[in-house]
This record gives structure tokens, sequence and C-alpha cells, in this order.
């Protein structure tokens, strides 16, 4: 089966029930793939097979208990101007910490506390304005 696309229509707590729930999908045509992880097993199928994958379960095996969310893994970001792939997590807390911690040193050190609060929020403001995603071959930013 070729993992390219695929996604978790299911989770069951038990890799026996993730075995039967991919024998059903095996007996109606579907290729999939269990995935056993440490508190559950991932009933995976590619994803122009999800939808017929969901109906073939409810169909045949309604006994079985699934787990509540079946936590998809996040897919990779992607840049949305040039669609590359090569994009890095702005890391604003760090960045806001650094700035504080500066601006409280400058301010103690000049006595001015008030200047200090105000040059906090205003670069509070400014991080939460900017982008978190940044593509580093275009430079575009987004959240």
């Amino acid at each position: 089966m070729q993992e390219t696309h695929l996604v978790t229509v299911t989770a069951y707590p038990a890799r026996d029930d993730a075995r039967v729930a991919k024998g059903a999908l095996d007996e109606a045509g579907i290729e999939s793939v269990v995935e056993e992880q440490v508190a559950r097993a991932k009933v995976r199928v590619q994803n122009v097979d999800a939808i017929r994958a969901g109906d073939v379960l409810s169909a045949e095996v309604p006994t079985l208990v699934e787990i509540d969310e079946a936590d998809e893994d996040e897919l990779e970001p992607e840049c949305r101007v040039c669609r590359s792939a090569d994009v890095t997590k702005v890391p604003r807390a760090l960045l806001f910490a650094l700035v504080a911690l500066t601006a409280v040193g400058v301010g103690y050190g000049v006595g001015r506390m008030d200047a200090a609060f105000f040059a906090m929020a205003a670069w509070a403001l400014i991080l939460l304005m900017r982008g978190r995603w940044r593509c580093n071959e275009c430079g575009e930013t987004w959240n």
C-alpha cells in the first residue's frame, strides 16, 4: 500500500479490534493499515477511500468500541503563497520573554518601570499581529 496520503478512519483501544476492522475493509476492497501505538491501534486508509471506509465499518462492524477521538496527526504546514514545505515556527513566547526581560531590566536601571510596562505591552501587540509560521523561501508569515 502506498503511504502518501493515509488518514485515520478509526482507532481502537485493542489491536485485535483494529485487525477485525481491517479485515472488514479488506473484504470490501479497501486497502488499510493498522498502526499500533501505546494505548491504541489506528486503522488508516488512503484519503480517497476514507468516506467509503467509514460506511463499511459502520455497517460491517458496528459492535466494536471505538476511541472517541482518532487523534489524527497534524499535517506538515505548507506556505500558502509558494507551496513550499520549508517553513519554520516563529517562537513568539521566547521572543516576548526576551523583550520583556530587557524592558524590565532597562526600566529598573533608569527608574522608569512605567515605560518598561508600555514597551512590553507594545511588543505583545506586535507579536500577536505577527504570523506564527514563516516560509524560508518567500518570507511569507501566517497564523
